[in-house]
C-alpha cells in the first residue's frame, strides 16, 4: 500500500510531504490496522509538516475534537469483540465480507457497503476464509 500526504513548502507551494508504505500499528491473529492519518482537532491544521500518523497508537482519536483515518484488515475467523467508542465512525468495506453485530442484529456487509457507527456497542466478525479490508474514519464525539 502506498500513502501519499500532500502539504506546502516554505513558499506556500503544494508539495508531497510523505510518499511511503505505512507500518501496521496493530498486527494480531484477528486483525491488522494501518494508521493513515490523525488530526488533533477539527478543523485540522493543514500546514504542519510532521507525520501525524507516527505517534503512539490509541483506539480512539485525540479528544475532544480529533479524528483518525485507518485501513483495517479483518482476518478470517477474527472478531473484534463487543466494544463501544466515543466516536462517530464512517466505515467503507473495500473487499471481502464482514458481519457487524449491533442492536440485537447481525448485518453481513461486502464491498461498497457503508456503516455510520455512532458510539453503539458493536462487534466485527469475519466468518469467511478471506480477509476483509475496510477504510475507517473515527471522529471524537462527546460520551453520553
Amino acid at each position: 500500500m502506498k500513502r501519499i500526504v500532500t502539504g506546502f513548502d516554505d513558499r506556500g507551494e503544494p508539495v508531497v510531504l510523505i510518499d511511503d508504505e505505512p507500518k501496521a500499528v496493530i498486527d494480531t491473529a484477528q486483525a491488522r490496522a494501518w494508521e493513515i492519518w490523525v488530526a488533533d482537532e477539527t478543523p485540522p491544521d493543514l500546514h504542519g509538516r510532521e507525520d501525524a500518523a507516527r505517534r503512539p497508537w490509541s483506539l480512539e482519536p485525540p479528544a475532544p475534537r480529533g479524528s483518525a483515518f485507518r485501513l483495517i484488515e479483518f482476518r478470517p475467523g477474527g472478531s473484534s469483540g463487543m466494544h463501544a467508542t466515543d466516536t462517530l465512525d464512517y466505515v467503507v468495506i473495500l473487499s471481502g465480507q464482514i458481519t457487524l453485530t449491533t442492536g440485537g442484529g447481525e448485518f453481513v456487509l461486502g464491498p461498497g457497503d457503508v456503516v455510520v457507527q455512532r458510539g453503539a456497542a458493536h462487534d466485527w466478525t469475519n466468518h469467511t476464509a478471506e480477509s476483509c479490508f475496510a477504510a475507517v474514519t473515527l471522529i471524537s464525539a462527546p460520551s453520553a
